[in-house]
């Protein structure tokens, strides 16, 4: 469904664009791509350093076919990368029930 003018989402929104969602749509296309292509053409988007650092080990053992289409879909993908710090004081994050996902998160948080 293509987002409206009308719609309850904001013009300033920051949308950050996790692993799975990358794989989903650069591997299997269907509604996900779709919708990612809608998202791009109206808000700018955002991928952490962490989700294609993550998404190149993914690829790499689960769909070592695909390693050359990622590499396509993340070059006309239309993005901006947010670096995550290599020194965060988590403590002044918001809680994070998995402490092993405290690095990606807080690419989130400065985003």
């Amino acid at each position: 469904m293509p987002l409206s003018e009308g719609s309850y989402i904001k013009k300033n929104m920051k949308i950050m664009i996790d692993t799975n969602i990358i794989i989903s749509a650069a591997i299997f296309r269907g509604s996900i791509s779709s919708l990612l292509e809608e998202i791009t053409r109206r808000y700018k988007i955002f991928i952490c350093d962490f989700s294609v650092k993550e998404l190149k080990i993914v690829i790499k053992n689960k769909f070592p076919n695909y390693a050359g289409k990622i590499d396509v879909f993340l070059n006309e993908l239309i993005y901006e990368m947010i670096y995550t710090p290599k020194n965060i004081n988590f403590e002044d994050m918001p809680y994070v029930r998995d402490k092993k996902r405290l690095s990606d998160f807080g690419g989130c948080f400065i985003c």
